[in-house]
């Protein structure tokens, strides 16, 4: 499990952070929703988060 904040995340992932954003709205796994304040941040796990990218484009759902 490699988890990271949203900019390094969608960096690694070769996608915007708004494309990122989008995907979890629509239900992508995420490690740690970020509360408020400081040190909260959304923390997502990579490994998993390119899994589920890959099963949207296999099954013809992505729109990015």
């Amino acid at each position: 499990m490699a988890l990271a904040r949203l900019a390094p995340a969608a960096a690694s992932l070769g996608v915007s952070q708004a494309t990122l954003r989008r995907w979890l709205r629509e239900g992508a796994p995420v490690a740690r929703r970020g509360g408020r304040g400081r040190g909260r941040a959304l923390l997502v796990d990579t490994d998993a988060l390119a899994a589920w990218a890959g099963c949207r484009t296999a099954a013809g759902t992505a729109s990015d």
